[in-house]
Order: C-alpha cells, then sequence, then structure tokens
C-alpha cells in the first residue's frame, strides 16, 4: 500500500516530495549525467485489500491480468522496442487465473511470456515474515512443477515489506530463481542501502542471490512529472473517480514528452547529486488511479515510443523484472557489494495490532505440525492436502495486507470492517480445520480400540507437565485417578471447577499413552526435590535455581507488563521516525511517549502440589481493566510456565504493550530464528535491517557452555532486547541482551492495521534450562512439543457403529 502523505493535500512519500521539489529548479542546460536508458517495468502492486474489499481486490487482479495478456498480444507483431510489457506481481492471482482461463488464454498468455511480454514471478503475494518451515516450503510450492517450468518463473518480487526473509531467498534459489527485485516502502521503516541499488545476498550454503533494491512500485511515474494524477484513494466502485484515459496521464504528443523528459533530467541529476552510482534505472510504474491495486496501462507504449522516437537521453525501455535484472547484471554485477545474514523486516510490527488472531494463526501452525505427526502412523495424501489447504490459508493471513485504508480514519465503517472480517477469516478458519483435523486423526487411531484415556504426545520431544481433562466428560462419575493398565501404576487427579488434570513425566515424544480413569482416591506423592525460590515484597518470585545451576533461571520480575503510549496522538511517526541523529531523535521519543509499568495488585497467592508450584498475581495499570499473571514453577526440572491474561481498555491512541523477561548473564549470545533460519540479532544481519525488534519462530535460546536457556513464546512473534526500541534505528546490539520484552500488542500503523483492539487478550511462555547448550533444532522440538501438550481422548466401553465411525472420520 502507498501510505498517503500527512497532510491533507500531500500525495507524495517525503523522499518524493524532495526530488519533486528539486526538479523545479533552474539547471540550465538538460543533460542526462550520463544515464544511458532506464527500464521500465510495468505491474500492479497487488495489496490483499487496502483499497478495495479483498474479494473485490481478487476480482480486480484477475481482470488486469486479462487487460495485460490483451494488451501485449495485440503489440506482439511490432517491434519489440514498441510493445506492451507487463509485470505479474503476484504468483497466486496468475495460479487463481489459470484455474479458471480457456485453454486458447493459457497457450497465449504462454506465447506473451516465451517472447518476453509478460512475466509471471515467483512469489505467492507480498508476506510479512511469520510464515514457518512448512508455510515457506508451499509458498515456493503454490503452483504445480509443470506449470512452475511452462511460466519461466526467474525473479521474486516484494513490494512495500522492509524485509525478506532468507527462508524465502534459500527457496527462490532451490527453484532455480537467482533473482529478487525489492521495492520497500520507507513510511515507518526503510532500505538497508541507498535506493535504488543492486547486492549480491549469500545464503549460508554459500549460494547468492542478486537483489535490485529499487525505489517504490510507483516512483517510475514520479519521475516523469511533478504531478501526482491520483486525487485519492477511492475504492473500485466510486463511479465518480476513474482509471485514467488515453492522454490523462502521460499523454504523448511531443510537447507532453520533452516536458517530461526535462522533469526526468532534473530528478536524475537530483539522485545523481545524493550519489546515484550506476549509468542506468531500473524503476516500476503503476497505474495512477489509486497506484495500489491498478491495473495495466496501454498507453504507456505510445509514450515510450515517442520519447525515443524524439531521440531523447535517457533511452527509455518497457520491459520485465527479470529481463531488466539481466541486463543489471551483466552490466554491474561483477562489481557490486555482497552481503549476509538475515533481513528482518520493520514493517512486521503492524500484525500485533490483532494479537488474538496472530495467536490464532500460531496455534493453527501447531495443530497442523501436530497433525503430520508419525503417531499416527503415516500421511495419506487426503491428510497431506488437508495439512496443505489449511497452510495456504495461513499464507495468504500473512500477506501484509491487514486492513483498510481507512483503517484509521473511518475505523468503524462497512468498509474497514469488511477488510477486518475477511482477513480473520484466514486466522480463525485454518485454526478450527487444523483442530478439527487433529481430532479425526485421534478418533480414527483410537475408536475402535478398548476402552481408555487415550494421551498422544505428538511433539517432537519428550514432555513433563500436566495433562488436563474436562470434568464434564466424566458424566458426573466422580473419578480420582487414573490407572496405567499395564503397569497398574495410579496417579491422583487434581481437580479445580471444569478441569481435571495429572502430571507425567518424560512423556516420549511421537508416543501414544493409555490410561483407564477410576473412582479410587490416591494419596498425595512424597514432595519432590524443591528449587530455591526468591520473592519480592509481593510475594512474586525474582528468581528460581535449581541444583547444578550456577545462575537462576531468571533475575528479577520475570513477567512483568510495560507499556509505552503516545502523547502526541497520531503524529507520533513524523515526530520520532525522521529525524536522522540518534540523540535527537531519542529527545523527540522522550518527548512523544510515556513508558508506565503495572504494579502488583495484591500479594501472589500460592497452589502447591508435589509436582510444581504456582503464584498467581493480579496487576494493576492506566491502560486495562485488569490483569493477572500465573508463573508456574516445575519442581523436578529448571522449567516454568508464564500466563498474562489482561483486559484492554478501548483506546485509538498508538500505545505498545511489552512482557518482561530478564534472565541472568552467562556469557552467550541470544539464537532467534525466522521460518526455520536460525541466526544471531544484530551479529548475522544485512546491515541497515531491522533491529529495534524481530519476528521469530516462537523462541529464544542462550547456548552458553555451562547449559542452555530457552524462552519460548505460544502466542507472541515479535521480540526487543534490553528496553522498548521504537524508532531506536539500533545498528549493534543495545546494553542487556538478557532481556526479552514480548510485544503482544502495538497500534501504531495508522492505516492498514486494527486500529483499536479491546478485551482480555491471553498469552503463553515457557523458560527452561538444559545443563548443555542445546542446538536449533531441540530449541524446535522442545518449544513445539511445549506449545501444544499432549493431546486427550476418551474412549468408552461402549461401540461406536460402523456407519458413523466411517462417516464422521473420513478425512476428504
Amino acid at each position: 500500500m502507498m501510505k498517503t502523505s500527512r497532510s491533507l493535500s500531500g500525495l507524495f512519500l517525503a523522499l518524493f516530495v524532495g526530488i519533486a521539489a528539486s526538479a523545479q529548479t533552474d539547471i540550465g542546460t538538460y543533460d542526462h549525467s550520463g544515464i544511458e536508458y532506464i527500464d521500465i517495468i510495468h505491474c500492479s502492486h497487488t495489496d490483499y485489500g487496502f483499497t478495495d474489499h479483498p474479494y473485490i481486490v481478487e476480482d480486480l487482479q484477475l481482470r488486469f491480468l486479462d487487460i495485460a495478456i490483451d494488451a501485449a498480444s495485440a503489440s506482439s507483431h511490432l517491434p519489440t522496442d514498441e510493445r506492451f510489457y507487463w509485470t505479474a506481481e503476484a504468483l497466486d492471482i496468475v495460479w487463481r487465473w489459470w484455474q479458471n482461463a480457456a485453454p486458447d488464454r493459457k497457450s497465449e498468455l504462454k506465447r506473451l511470456i516465451d517472447n518476453g511480454q509478460i512475466e509471471i514471478t515467483a512469489l505467492p503475494f507480498n508476506v510479512h515474515p511469520f510464515l514457518n518451515v512448512r508455510q515457506w516450503d508451499l509458498s515456493f510450492n503454490w503452483i504445480p512443477d509443470p506449470l512452475w517450468e511452462d511460466l519461466k518463473i526467474k525473479v521474486g518480487i516484494q513490494h512495500d515489506v522492509n524485509g525478506f526473509s532468507r527462508s524465502s531467498a534459500i527457496r527462490l534459489l532451490d527453484k532455480g530463481v537467482k533473482y529478487i527485485w525489492n521495492g520497500i516502502n520507507t513510511y515507518w521503516g526503510g532500505a538497508p542501502f541507498p535506493q535504488p541499488s543492486g547486492f549480491w545476498w549469500i545464503m549460508p550454503d554459500k549460494r547468492k542471490i542478486l537483489v535490485w533494491q529499487s525505489y517504490p512500485y510507483w516512483f517510475g511515474y514520479n519521475l516523469l512529472t511533478e504531478r501526482d494524477w491520483r486525487l485519492i484513494q477511492t475504492p473500485a466502485s466510486n463511479t465518480q473517480f476513474r482509471t485514467p484515459r488515453i492522454n490523462d496521464i502521460l499523454p504523448a504528443d511531443e510537447e507532453s514528452v520533452r516536458e517530461a523528459h526535462a522533469t526526468c533530467l532534473k530528478k536524475i541529476k537530483k539522485m545523481r547529486e545524493e550519489g546515484y552510482p550506476y549509468d542506468f534505472i531500473a524503476v516500476c510504474i503503476t497505474n495512477q488511479w489509486r497506484i495500489d491495486n491498478d491495473g495495466p496501462f496501454p498507453p504507456l507504449v505510445d509514450f515510450v515510443k515517442k520519447w525515443n522516437d524524439l531521440g531523447l537521453m535517457p533511452k527509455l525501455r518497457l520491459t520485465t523484472a527479470a529481463n531488466a535484472m539481466d541486463r543489471i547484471e551483466k552490466r554491474v554485477g561483477r562489481d557490486l557489494p555482497v552481503y549476509s545474514g538475515e533481513w528482518t523486516d520493520w514493517w512486521a510490527f503492524g500484525a500485533a495490532a490483532t494479537p488474538r488472531e496472530m495467536a490464532a494463526s500460531r496455534h493453527a501452525g501447531n495443530y497442523v505440525q501436530a497433525a503430520l505427526s508419525p503417531v499416527w502412523g503415516g500421511n495419506s495424501e487426503k491428510v497431506v492436502n488437508q495439512a496443505n489447504g489449511i497452510d495456504r490459508s495461513l499464507c495468504r493471513f500473512y500477506e501484509h495486507t491487514f486492513a483498510a485504508n481507512e483503517a484509521t480514519s473511518n475505523p468503524y465503517g462497512f468498509f474497514n470492517l469488511g477488510h477486518l472480517a475477511e482477513k480473520s477469516i484466514y486466522a480463525y478458519r485454518p485454526y478450527e480445520q487444523a483442530k478439527n483435523l487433529v481430532a479425526q486423526r485421534m478418533r480414527q487411531l483410537f475408536t475402535n480400540q478398548p476402552e481408555g484415556l487415550y494421551v498422544v504426545n505428538a511433539g517432537e520431544h519428550a514432555y513433563t507437565g500436566w495433562i488436563e481433562l474436562d470434568r464434564i466428560s466424566f458424566r458426573e462419575v466422580n473419578y480420582q485417578s487414573v490407572r496405567d493398565p499395564v503397569s497398574g501404576e495410579k496417579k491422583k487427579l487434581y481437580s479445580t471447577n471444569r478441569i481435571a488434570k495429572f502430571w507425567v513425566d518424560k512423556f516420549k515424544a511421537n508416543s501414544v499413552g493409555c490410561f483407564l480413569l477410576s473412582e479410587d482416591s490416591v494419596s498425595e506423592v512424597s514432595s519432590r526435590t524443591e528449587p530455591e525460590i526468591t520473592v519480592d515484597a509481593s510475594g512474586w518470585p525474582s528468581s528460581v535455581r535449581w541444583k547444578g545451576m550456577q545462575q537462576p533461571l531468571f533475575s528479577g520480575e520475570i513477567g512483568k507488563f510495560l507499556s509505552q503510549e503516545s502523547v502526541v496522538g497520531r503524529e507520533i511517526e513524523p515526530k520520532i521516525w525522521d529525524e536522522g541523529e540518534y540523540s535527537k531523535r531519542k529527545a523527540n521519543i522522550d518527548k512523544s511517549t510515556k513508558l508506565t509499568g503495572a504494579s502488583p495488585d495484591g500479594t501472589a497467592t500460592i497452589t502447591e502440589t508435589a509436582f510444581s508450584i504456582s503464584y498467581k498475581q493480579n496487576f494493576a495499570h492506566p491502560r486495562l481493566k485488569q490483569g493477572q499473571r500465573i508463573l508456574e514453577i516445575w519442581k523436578d526440572e529448571p522449567r516454568v510456565s508464564i500466563n498474562i491474561r489482561f483486559y484492554r481498555l478501548s483506546s485509538p491512541n498508538p500505545e505498545i504493550f511489552y512482557i518482561e523477561f530478564p534472565l541472568p548473564d552467562e556469557g552467550a549470545n541470544p539464537v532467534i530464528s525466522n521460518g526455520g533460519m536460525e541466526f544471531r540479532p544484530y551479529l548475522d544481519q544485512i546491515p541497515g535491517t531491522c533491529m529495534d525488534f524481530f519476528a521469530i519462530d516462537g523462541w529464544v535460546n542462550y547456548p552458553a557452555p555451562t547449559g542452555s536457556r530457552l524462552w519460548s513464546s505460544r502466542d507472541a512473534a515479535l521480540i526487543s532486547f534490553s528496553e522498548p526500541q521504537l524508532a531506536s534505528k539500533l545498528t549493534s546490539p543495545p546494553p542487556d541482551m538478557n532481556k526479552i520484552l514480548a510485544m503482544v500488542y502495538n497500534n501504531m500503523w495508522e492505516v492498514n492495521f486494527l486500529d483499536d483492539c479491546p478485551g482480555e487478550m491471553e498469552f503463553h511462555f515457557d523458560l527452561t534450562w538444559k545443563n548443555r547448550p542445546i542446538t536449533a533444532k531441540e530449541a524446535y522440538q522442545i518449544t513445539r512439543t511445549y506449545n501444544l501438550p499432549p493431546l486427550v481422548m476418551l474412549n468408552p466401553t461402549t461401540r461406536e457403529d460402523p456407519f458413523t465411525f466411517k462417516r464422521m472420520n473420513e478425512i476428504k
């Protein structure tokens, strides 16, 4: 999406306002400053929403592809430099089109691809960095392999989004794609290097991919004019506005073309003054109806032809992204710098404006993982197809458009609410589908087995902890224990309200256990070895240490709630983001925001069993109706769980909520992962990428020689280190890399994300210690196991009839 200017009349981002202003100066004799050619890549920036309801966007984008095919086909007999060219930014749209297109249209598209007029690109859509390994794999198997080959895909495009996961880049290379075209929108973010520029990005396996970091997708038009044709961004259904017609923009008469040429030369001069080093420019251009979700503009061909017929320099060339990048590689590839590391995303924080949907999407991913576990005895094609369908929806949820362009100006209008409703479907529907798939797998496996309480650890690591049961399923029988029918061992059931639970030790990975419910009472087992616990004045633990540990598991107030609020309302971004000098920016941040920590609301209460000790405490904060935190401490192993629940009071004022986790320093650099790619924040990153916060797969590992501390988050996907880092624009590690701040809410964005999310929210975290350094693979295994504890099915003595069994549990 193109964020509109802060003023009512402005329509450019600050970068282009500056360029336009400079273009009005008298520079005397016009020359092309050594620029030989400008490659123009015509495309539509695909927002699944923002300008129109997502359902309408899909229809529009399908129409745009048809227009592009028609225009390309009609010009395909002309000389190559007089033809229409189009680059399809989002593969998902092409796949939707392909599934319904007539055979002759498919053949025509392939012909136009073969002659270089239409380019199909690799990524399904522009995406935020929240995909897991399985979802990234699916993203690069979005279409059948034979079709991928037919479409001759050579480039991956990511527009708007301020990062690009290495997981994506590696899979591009795996598919034979060697180019990335990136057009970063610098609002609330930034590009790692001056735009436009190129570099080689080297992967951990030493393969490299060429990146062209272009201007944003709309800049090609701004390069040729000092006036914006778009008046305002309106939905396609608004018939008082329209797509530009012939001569509305970039008219092809000589006077207009020469005027555009003069403007272009002025802007090229400005680029040169700012250090632009190349003898060419490669840039995207979009229609000027709304700039986002706009269709082809076929008269662009006439403008380019007239320019070149007049012999104007630099020469213009309509082309496709891959053709432009092939030209870049041949021209300057050997001289481009090489960088390595993760490319983290400045825009990722926007997703924290919808914390419930984000949590649901991550829960859904956990259930899919469980549904594919080897514990079920293998995965049929139908199971895999179900799982892929769920993951496909989750990939769509992580697409970079979360709300309408009226998300702040009219948050409760039908337009924005429709966006939010449609977007949420891609979190909640796969969540329910994934839960149901797991349930079907359990019923298939156990329904015809003997009576029993079947417990399944579908995780990849042994599990120690509670198995929870719904007491209503007991049908008013007062069960007191469970019994292992093989060993005869009985375990006590601990009951509170609706929940009954029993404890298991080191329940094996990918395994099944069977128990029988019993009315026999079981005495509390003798108390186990207890860790050393210290508490603060309110009775809340401040440290816990088990035997063999040199330092406690945590060292301070774990689970503290902290907010950072704007005191200048929605004007915060220009006040804190644009200042380049850190000391001045920090002063602006301090003046424009306030930090408020929660305070304990009463003394912590303690619940103890033979296996664990739980501390429960309410907390108070001016932005909350209420808050509660529960810390459970395992007795026999260094592990705690932290559950945070609070009720946010409604307010559209920009604010960020954090939960703090202070850990002791044992000299280990933290390791995190994104999309399955582990890296050390600040140390393994492309310079200039986001270091203020990080999108993570759910864990942070501190692999010290004395042992690993593994912190994990079930629901929250973003973290910072040391302290709130709003607009810090860090370039090196902050002072306290052992303090993790989980970012659980953030509504700083003023378009494209939910404006105000009130009500109850819940977040779960785990923290454990192993007496040796653990690998990233182990971190994944442990985290996934505890994020979705063992599953339970109660199978009675009565038998299910075969008709019900077949139809209810059939996976289609």
